[in-house]
């Protein structure tokens, strides 16, 4: 929530009042000295975790000699970051007192902005954050469904009868050891017929399957598995909610991997909605078969472009401030790392070797899910699911590494972020219809 202050307003800069009715002074200085959005952004945060219980915070703007309204949004959307706490809700107040001499539309429409793009990213913190027990794939699916209806965006959520009769059988077989049933949501935006084409991996806890994780520090926050799908909605929601969405078809495969005598085998063969099959290798590798579901219905819909989201690997090991990403076209990648950039949502553009699918091949199937002969990583998986596209154009974006952090990064807390959202809604933003 935020609010015009009173012409009149007393506050200086960053004046918190706390619950106890005390006033605080947190001093931001060299504000006006920063030259990119993203130094506001960071420094939003930071002051959003100081102030994080009051109830009001007042950003005083009078002494800028020319606020940049971009500037001045970016700094709301990093107090609303920076105020995010886990199933919490905020009703924190931002007071902006801005100079009479300013176009003050101007700054309410960017503070409005960084607060959609803030609101959206922090909604998919909270489901990030969420246990497992509390999130499995119906209850997700209901969820994403209904914050669509609220926007006017259409959706559908499948059963079991449904993905079989379209081909999820990668899907299928990833969540045939749960208790808990797989589920794909539809989403679709705009009437166009080249919309851009979204897929999202929502494995809502992950134990590796029959090849069991053996890394407890790793299990234990394997309820973030679900991160690309939530921050594929997310970010189509903001853009929405900008009124900036292009057409879009989004796909979100839903599972949870479990061992059971019911389970996915390693060399059990599955099917994809293209006809075509995967030996599998590796349970512990069932996200790409879920993306590779979405990716191989969604080129039959003849869409514009691909873009698929999912904690495959560690990113591709570009650390925790970067995703990775890998593309078969070299203008989607730039695209996509521009967003990124602008967004402070950052990705790195690594290079697609093909001749590594070689490595993926099987005697039984068309491909296997991993290498044979070779450690998983960002580069295999990427290889494998750029079976499924065609001659589409195409971006994978690993967020293994960005989703989660297992520490303080920066102005981040360990925890969830929502990356890729803010990189992906700034890249529907700047799409044609």
């Amino acid at each position: 929530m935020w609010e015009k202050a009173p012409e009149n307003g007393e506050v200086e800069a960053a004046w918190v009042i706390s619950p106890d009715g005390k006033g605080h002074r947190l001093f931001a200085l060299g504000l006006d000295a920063f030259s990119q959005s993203g130094d506001y952004r960071d420094c939003g945060m930071r002051l959003g975790r100081l102030a994080a219980d009051a109830p009001t915070i007042a950003v005083d703007l009078l002494a800028f000699s020319s606020p940049n309204p971009n500037a001045i949004g970016a700094l709301c959307e990093g107090i609303a970051l920076g105020n995010f706490k886990p199933a919490t809700r905020s009703d924190q107040t931002l007071r902006l007192i801005l100079p009479k001499d300013v176009d003050q539309t101007a700054y309410e429409q960017a503070a409005q902005t960084g607060f959609i793009i803030a609101h959206w990213t922090n909604w998919a913190r909270d489901l990030v954050e969420r246990p497992a027990a509390d999130l499995w794939p119906e209850a997700l699916a209901q969820e994403i469904a209904k914050r669509a209806a609220n926007l006017g965006i259409s959706a559908e959520i499948w059963d079991e009868t449904r993905m079989e009769a379209e081909g999820f059988g990668a899907t299928l077989a990833v969540g045939r050891g749960a208790d808990a049933a797989p589920r794909v949501v539809i989403l679709r935006c705009g009437s166009g017929d080249r919309p851009i084409g979204l897929a999202g991996k929502g494995v809502t806890f992950d134990t590796g399957g029959l090849n069991l994780k053996r890394d407890p520090q790793e299990i234990g926050y394997m309820k973030s598995d679900m991160a690309g799908a939530v921050a594929v909605a997310g970010a189509l929601f903001a853009a929405v909610e900008l009124n900036k969405a292009p057409d879009v078809l989004a796909v979100l495969p839903m599972a949870e991997n479990m061992p059971s005598g019911r389970a996915m085998r390693p060399g059990d063969r599955v099917r994809h909605p293209d006809n075509s099959t995967t030996e599998v290798m590796d349970t512990d590798s069932e996200g790409r078969l879920l993306l590779a579901d979405a990716l191989s219905w969604l080129n039959r819909q003849k869409v514009r472009a691909l873009i698929d989201v999912g904690t495959l690997s560690d990113g591709g090991g570009v650390g925790p401030e970067f995703w990775g990403t890998w593309s078969n076209t070299a203008n989607l990648a730039a695209r996509l790392t521009s967003a990124g950039d602008d967004a402070g949502d950052p990705g790195w553009h690594l290079p697609l070797r093909n001749e590594r699918g070689t490595l993926l091949r099987s005697r039984i199937a068309n491909r296997s899910n991993v290498a044979s002969d070779e450690p998983d990583s960002g580069q295999i998986a990427a290889c494998y699911l750029s079976q499924f596209v065609g001659q589409t154009e195409w971006a994978h974006i690993d967020n293994g590494s960005t989703a989660w952090l297992l520490r303080d990064t920066g102005p981040w807390p360990e925890g969830a972020t929502g990356a890729p959202l803010r990189a992906l809604t700034q890249f529907l933003c700047n799409e044609k219809p």
